[in-house]
């Protein structure tokens, strides 16, 4: 048998943290748990875990409607999924220093 060194050991277990987290994130990412409660709060949760995440911190407005009009699961995680990916873009490639999210929701339109 091999005897690991303790630097080796904590590497492994730094390791071990980060793909879990990863892992983690993934899945939640699947389908976010704040869509069971509508888009503006999962969009808000969006904001709050892109500032806790990206490194150059911009600034976000969310302008939506306080609606409590909801819309059928698989049209709000793609409405999400679209603005997930806006704002991935305007951080990635843009490098936004400000990023407003606005729109209007009503019971036949979005």
């Amino acid at each position: 048998m091999r005897q690991s060194s303790l630097g080796e050991v904590a590497a492994f277990e730094e390791s071990e943290q980060l793909i879990t987290n990863y892992l983690r994130e993934v899945i939640s990412d699947l389908r976010p748990a704040m869509l069971n409660y509508g888009l503006r709060p999962a969009i808000e949760e969006l904001v709050d875990n892109l500032s806790q995440r990206i490194t150059q911190h911009p600034t976000f407005e969310i302008n939506l409607d306080p609606a409590s009009v909801r819309f059928d699961p698989h049209i709000e995680q793609h409405v999400f999924r679209i603005v997930q990916q806006a704002c991935e873009n305007a951080v990635r490639h843009a490098h936004a220093q400000s990023i407003r999210i606005s729109g209007t929701m009503k019971s036949d339109t979005i």
